[in-house]
């Protein structure tokens, strides 16, 4: 009997320590942050079917998604759009957008939050890639690498425009 149950013990160890390193960036590519249904190299097509997702009409792109409804990601509501990769992988982009006030305090508690399920290993970067889009720019990046070597990331980055004057808050999560 002490047999089996050690046998067993051993099986739920073993159950918990796979469904964990598959939960976590060192063990596998992590989910995207509004699912824990999909990874970061999930199927577009999937996604497209599991989220009754529509294509997005636009002059600009033509491989773009919409949801009907915004997604919750740590307790804020955003909008998502998704962008289908050249290899069938989805790009997605979860944003808020205002005039009053800059979105720092979110920042600082996605920041915290992603640094708790994607741990601290991420990069700060306060350098514009474009000053004449934005007055005020602000990324935090986690990278991560799949059994095949391709690169993933998931982003949070504050911006103000300077046309708009609008700040913007955006998640990006996908294909780097």
């Amino acid at each position: 009997m002490k047999r089996w149950s050690a046998i067993l013990m051993c099986a739920a160890l073993v159950c918990l320590i796979l469904v964990g390193c598959g939960a976590s960036p060192k063990g596998g590519l992590p989910y995207f942050p509004h699912s824990d249904t999909f990874r970061l190299d999930a199927s577009m097509k999937d996604i497209i079917e599991a989220e009754n997702l529509t294509l997005r009409e636009s002059e600009y792109f033509d491989n773009a998604y919409v949801r009907s409804d915004p997604v919750t990601i740590n307790k804020y509501s955003f909008d998502a759009q998704y962008f289908a990769n050249s290899d069938d992988t989805c790009t997605c982009i979860y944003s808020q957008s205002r005039k009053d006030k800059p979105f720092t305090e979110e920042y600082k508690a996605f920041v915290e939050y992603f640094t708790g399920l994607y741990g601290d290993d991420y990069i700060v970067d306060l350098d514009n890639p474009n000053t004449d889009i934005y007055s005020e720019y602000e990324t935090t990046k986690w990278s991560f690498t799949s059994k095949d070597e391709v690169k993933y990331a998931v982003w949070v980055q504050i911006t103000q425009g300077k046309m708009t004057g609008n700040y913007d808050f955006s998640i990006l999560a996908g294909k780097e």
